[in-house]
Formats: structure tokens, C-alpha cells, sequence
């Protein structure tokens, strides 16, 4: 049909962009139509919801040329969308983001994953999305706190790594109420028992049975000490 007084419609018609072997491209028409922009007029733009671009690529009114999504971005209902936190986009043109596998992603439109601090590692479980999913490797401690660097474990203390802090060894001390709140500036400090073997250590700061304090050196309510060696649990075989 013909509209009064304008020029014939003319059907849909689809533009491709062809790069070309050293750099640029041109548009091709796929309709041997003369194209026909609403409004009657024919010294139009290419309309922009009508080129078909290849993978990747996004119409630029501007360039009058399709051009690569960025780096940090995928092609998503023809424009370029931020890869989401916790995902990368390292290359131009990219159709999909892919994960951190290791560091992590804390914003959105990143084109590379940040690495984990010094001596931490991330668990492939994590999101990938924060500095704080990076846990001590198995012999280091958070000395400095959450998101921080970890450090080699101190002498006298056995460090599982992830977010557990340091534990005497057997034959030392530790206070674990300063260790497990990090509220001393010796926290981080584990001191050689003497007997060693009153100090049974562990996570759980142990003394050898009836005894405690500092070093495990007084005897536990109940229990008495003979010759600065070995303790007595009152009552238990009758008076001493």
C-alpha cells in the first residue's frame, strides 16, 4: 500500500555489519527495498534497532557502526550490561562474564578479579564478591584482622589457617580469653610451660587435670600440689 502523499512503505530491513580484514566494516542492507524511515523522510540514519551486529558487538548511533561491548561489560538484549560483583570480563565483545575463580570481584564492570591478600585464599565455595571471603592458608593467622594479610603462625602455637585463631601446642601457654577476643597486645603470644607437661594446649587451652592459671603453675579448686610436680585431688584418697 501507499500512504498519501509519501513515499511507498517499504518492509522491515535488516543492516549487518562486515569488519572488514584491516580494521573498520560497513553496513550491508539485506533488503533490496529502498528503506524508508517513518515520517516520509529518506536522508535517515541508520535506525539502530534494526542492525544486526554480530556476538558481542552493540550499534553505535554515534560511530554509526557496531562496536564491541567493553571490557567489564556482556552483550545482554543488545546493549552492554556490568558483569555483576564476584564475575569478570576480561575481554572485548564478550557475550558472558565469567566467575572469580580465585580473588575476588567487589563491584560491578570489573575487567579482572582482585587477588586475595598476601598468604590467604579464597574457598571455591565463596561468592567471590568480597576481600573478606579470603581465609589464612593452613599454618597463618590474621594478625591484622579480617581482609588483611595473614601471618606465619607464631612459635609455640599450631594455626589451622581459615578464620581460627592461633592455639597453644602441647607444652605451652596461651591466655585465651586475650587469643580468642585479640583484646591483649600479647594476644597473639604462647609461652613454654615449665613442667611442659602441665600444659596440655589444644584449641580448647587446656591444663593438665587440676591445674590452671598462668602457665598451668596453681592447682584447680579441689586439688592441692605435691612438691611443685604433680597434683592431689583432695579428699579423693584421704588426707595428705
Amino acid at each position: 500500500s501507499r500512504r498519501a502523499g509519501g513515499p511507498a512503505l517499504a518492509g522491515v530491513v535488516t543492516w549487518t555489519w562486515w569488519p572488514a580484514a584491516g580494521g573498520g566494516g560497513s553496513l550491508k542492507r539485506e533488503s533490496s527495498e529502498a528503506p524508508y524511515w517513518p515520517g516520509g523522510g529518506s536522508n535517515w540514519t541508520t535506525p539502530h534497532d534494526r542492525v544486526s551486529c554480530q556476538d558481542g558487538f552493540v550499534f553505535s548511533v554515534a560511530a554509526k557502526a557496531c562496536q564491541p561491548c567493553p571490557r567489564g561489560t556482556r552483550l545482554l538484549a543488545r546493549r552492554c550490561v556490568p558483569c555483576e560483583p564476584g564475575s569478570y570480563g576480561p575481554d572485548l565483545a564478550s557475550v558472558q562474564c565469567s566467575r572469580c575463580q580465585v580473588g575476588y570481584a567487589n563491584e560491578s564492570g570489573m575487567a579482572t578479579c582482585h587477588a586475595c591478600p598476601p598468604n590467604t585464599r579464597r574457598p571455591p565455595s565463596s561468592l567471590g564478591e568480597s576481600v573478606f571471603e579470603c581465609e589464612c592458608l593452613n599454618g597463618y593467622y590474621a594478625k591484622h584482622g579480617p581482609g588483611k594479610r595473614c601471618d606465619l603462625c607464631p612459635a609455640g602455637a599450631v594455626c589451622p589457617g581459615g578464620n581460627s585463631s592461633p592455639h597453644p601446642q602441647w607444652g605451652f601457654y596461651g591466655d585465651k580469653e586475650c587469643v580468642l577476643t585479640a583484646s591483649c597486645d600479647s594476644w597473639d603470644r604462647f609461652y613454654q610451660c615449665n613442667p611442659e607437661l602441665n600444659c596440655e594446649g589444644g584449641a580448647n587451652f587446656s591444663c593438665v587435670g587440676g591445674r590452671e592459671g598462668r602457665k598451668c603453675q596453681k592447682p584447680a579448686g579441689g586439688y592441692s600440689v605435691i612438691g611443685g610436680l604433680w597434683t592431689w585431688e583432695c579428699g579423693k584418697y584421704g588426707s595428705i
